[in-house]
């Protein structure tokens, strides 16, 4: 069962502009797990009087310039059913610089929100590389949260880290504080004082998913 946010955000302004400030702070407070990131809008969302769009295309964007990279959110109405969320890379120009704009489309649920958390945080504060973005996009499965079990993901993730196979471990860490909010946050910095700054490519998300389902 999919649980929308925000159901009717194309059809009641008010509703519209409490979605827009969620997604203020959701990126918000994702961008201050690392350090003081500010960011700002780089499209126009409005029409000459002053009106907003009100169309969901996007509900949310930002340039962070320091990093040179953008997220763009589109929200779509809700009427699959199902957990309906995509990511795709661009290359655009903003103030004669090269921007990487990670766009991400989505009905809002709480499943699809958790992926465009655990997207954005990979993309913002774990500062992976526009190759290793990709390949993160092409293999999540897009109901990836289904798979998640915390235990067998915190096993992974220790014996990945004793065999110093960052790979795994990365991508083990990525799931367990994206996915996971229960999660013992003292466990979770020391695993993440151990990780470091490893910049490495993640093993296939298929075979980590084989671990965690098997």
């Amino acid at each position: 069962m999919v649980h929308y946010l925000f159901e009717n955000f194309l059809e009641n302004q008010n509703v519209y502009i409490r979605n827009v400030d969620y997604w203020q702070k959701t990126v918000k407070a994702i961008s201050l797990l690392k350090e003081s990131m500010p960011f700002s809008e780089y499209l126009n969302s409005k029409f000459a009087n002053g009106t907003a769009f009100f169309d969901g295309n996007p509900i949310f964007q930002a340039v962070f310039e320091k990093e040179n990279k953008a997220i763009r959110i589109i929200q779509e109405e809700p009427e699959s059913h199902e957990v309906e969320i995509s990511a795709w890379l661009n290359q655009i120009e903003i103030k004669d610089e090269t921007i990487t704009e990670l766009v991400i489309a989505l009905e809002l649920s709480k499943e699809s929100q958790e992926i465009a958390e655990y997207f954005i945080t990979a993309w913002i504060v774990k500062n992976v590389s526009t190759i290793d973005m990709q390949y993160l996009i092409d293999n999540m499965d897009k109901n990836i949260a289904q798979y998640t079990d915390t235990p067998k993901i915190k096993m992974i993730l220790q014996e990945a880290l004793s065999m110093n196979s960052y790979e795994k471990a990365i991508i083990a860490h990525y799931l367990i504080s994206s996915l996971d909010k229960e999660v013992d946050q003292e466990w979770l910095k020391l695993a993440e004082t151990k990780l470091g700054n490893h910049n490495v490519n993640p093993v296939s998300w298929n075979a980590l998913k084989e671990q965690l389902v098997g």
